[in-house]
């Protein structure tokens, strides 16, 4: 296994560390806090940290691109993941809509074979609906109730595996400016609805805010940098690992299925670090790209 790839491998398996630790600071907003106020203060958090923390170092290079309309396209994806999720957690229950996040990869196979022309062989992608069937397991979700909040998974994963398959096809841009341009795409419309859901903020809720602005920040931080060393077909198993990361920062209880899909996702993941290691060929050029 090349350096690339094993840092690529580490990344994904951060980006699911740090998601994990995302969730657990929403236990520090009040019940009920509107998505789009949390949504909005999360990334006005990481356009400010990127201005006051990054752009002294990067300058305008920071907002220049190449491909605008890719970088709007993936940011709109962002701001449509949790729209959509927060519609079906009203439908069919926060344990129902998470499982969203696992079928993301899958769709984002679909979507980066026509977005970046990657190919995805049958045997690629039978591992990874194989890693999709045992993070289900292990999140053990309940039978859908509604067809419009089962829609809205749909939809939610989709937007998710978008974000994946434009995130790999801008690995030619750096790190930073995806970042900038995300949180732009994002920031503008949410807080364009803000005064439409806006309750005030407890000193508790905005410290929580900003924690999960800047974790989120390095969540997609992580993502772009595992998807530039390699492509989602070696990273969707420890993409996925977040559900055995929140499992076990919430400490949850390991139920029968907890135990058989979290070992359907670790032989996924064993036997995509075996293919490499056997793989003497590097993924693709390696390119620096330090947020800095």
């Amino acid at each position: 296994m090349t350096k690339q790839t094993l840092a690529a491998v580490a990344f994904a398996t951060l980006a699911a560390i740090l998601w994990a630790a995302t969730l657990g600071t929403a236990s520090l907003l009040p019940v009920g806090f509107p998505t789009v106020e949390v949504v909005a203060g999360r990334y006005i958090v990481q356009l400010v940290l990127l201005t006051v923390v990054v752009m002294p170092f990067r300058g305008t290079a920071m907002v220049r691109t190449t491909q605008p309309k890719l970088h709007i396209l993936r940011g709109l994806t962002m701001f449509v993941m949790p729209m959509t999720f927060e519609f079906a957690v009203h439908r069919l229950g926060a344990t129902n809509a998470f499982a969203a996040l696992w079928l993301g990869p899958l769709f984002g196979l679909a979507f980066g074979r026509f977005i970046g022309g990657e190919p995805v062989p049958r045997g690629t992608v039978l591992l990874v609906a194989i890693a999709t069937v045992g993070a289900l397991v292990a999140h053990s979700p309940a039978a859908l109730t509604s067809v419009s909040g089962a829609l809205a998974i749909v939809c939610a994963a989709a937007s998710f595996g978008a974000f994946l398959a434009f995130t790999r096809a801008l690995r030619g841009e750096s790190a930073a400016t995806g970042l900038f341009w995300t949180a732009i795409c994002v920031a503008i419309p949410s807080t364009m609805l803000l005064p439409f859901v806006w309750e005030p903020v407890t000193l508790r809720a905005a410290a929580a805010l900003v924690l999960m602005g800047g974790l989120w920040l390095l969540v997609l931080l992580s993502i772009d940098e595992a998807l530039r060393r390699a492509p989602l077909r070696f990273l969707a198993p420890f993409l996925l690992s977040e559900i055995i990361w929140a499992r076990l920062l919430f400490r949850a209880p390991w139920t029968r299925g907890a135990i058989a899909g979290t070992i359907v996702l670790l032989v996924c993941a064993a036997w995509v670090l075996a293919e490499l290691s056997n793989s003497e060929r590097p993924l693709a050029p390696l390119r620096a790209s330090a947020i800095l």
